[in-house]
């Protein structure tokens, strides 16, 4: 079962509003667009690149005003300027792409290396790790999972795909279990999958893109709410609200200073709301968590 992270805290940060309209970036299984929905008489528009999600539109469908449209999330411009109230980015992998084995995600159950979000893209798992020399694989490895055994892991995967092609998530698992120990509750595969899967569906840049498109769709006094799942994420996040905040002196027409700034954004959250210690012990993979949200008011 899906559950929303910090589902109480997006919808009372939202402060939504009847007729407003809302835009949810991830839609997954629903949780957030559900959850606006149910709050006021409003519209929301959903996108999700993943297809296997559009079965659980159609109830939303036939009891709100509701729309989706299948859509990576760096492709909002398709959508007019000013449009939304509210806008809402989950960046975590929802528990139905972890919890289906064929989808590849999960290092706990065998399946293809896949970690596809839109399953028709030709890039997937078993590319990047029986095709990327050493170098490459450690760097990403690196990068996108924090991981300092980054290059003995790598050096592992060369060596074990000269003896026969890798094929299945446990045996990437296995590979990885001998050149490092257990560490205790955080499985020592963790990182590394996080890693591929974020270079599989090029989510930092894809996020980058989005953050830029998303704050032009916001009308005057709307908000934007970003939950991320591990540091470079957030750091993303985080680095791009602070630029928008940072005052721009406004010239006249002959291009002398007028000493007047002109502040279009509000960093609503200094620190980021991280999940209540209920919510994690129902929900564990709450547990890193982190919720930003930004106003606009120009």
């Amino acid at each position: 079962m899906h559950i929303p992270v910090l589902i109480n805290e997006v919808i009372s940060n939202l402060h939504i509003k009847d007729g407003g309209h809302y835009l949810d970036c991830t839609f997954g299984a629903g949780g957030y667009s559900e959850g606006i929905l149910r709050s006021a008489p409003c519209s929301v528009t959903a996108i999700d690149a993943d297809h296997n999600v559009i079965p659980h539109t159609d109830k939303l469908k036939h009891t709100y005003n509701f729309n989706f449209v299948s859509l990576n999330f760096a492709q909002i411009d398709i959508f007019p300027e000013y449009s939304f109230d509210g806008i809402v980015f989950d960046l975590g992998v929802s528990s139905m792409q972890i919890d289906i084995a064929d989808r590849g995600f999960s290092f706990l159950k065998d399946g293809p290396l896949d970690m596809r979000m839109d399953q028709t893209q030709s890039l997937n798992a078993s590319t990047i790790i029986n095709s990327y020399d050493e170098k490459r694989l450690a760097d990403i490895i690196f990068n996108y999972g924090d991981e300092s055994n980054s290059r003995k892991i790598a050096r592992a995967i060369c060596t074990a795909r000269k003896a026969k092609e890798i094929v299945s998530t446990l045996e990437l698992v296995e590979i990885i279990s001998r050149v490092l120990p257990a560490r205790g509750k955080i499985h020592q595969a963790t990182k590394t999958f996080q890693a591929i899967r974020m270079e599989v569906n090029s989510e930092t840049l894809s996020l980058k893109i989005a953050l830029e498109k998303s704050v032009k769709l916001l009308k005057k006094d709307g908000l934007l709410i970003v939950v991320t799942f591990h540091s470079i994420e957030d750091k993303i996040v985080k680095d791009f609200f602070k630029s928008l905040c940072i005052p721009k002196q406004k010239k006249n027409k002959y291009g002398n200073d007028n000493s007047e700034y002109l502040q279009n954004f509000e960093i609503i959250t200094t620190k980021p709301i991280i999940p209540s210690n209920e919510e994690i012990s129902a929900n564990p993979r709450a547990r890193s968590a982190k919720m930003r949200i930004l106003k606009r008011y120009r």
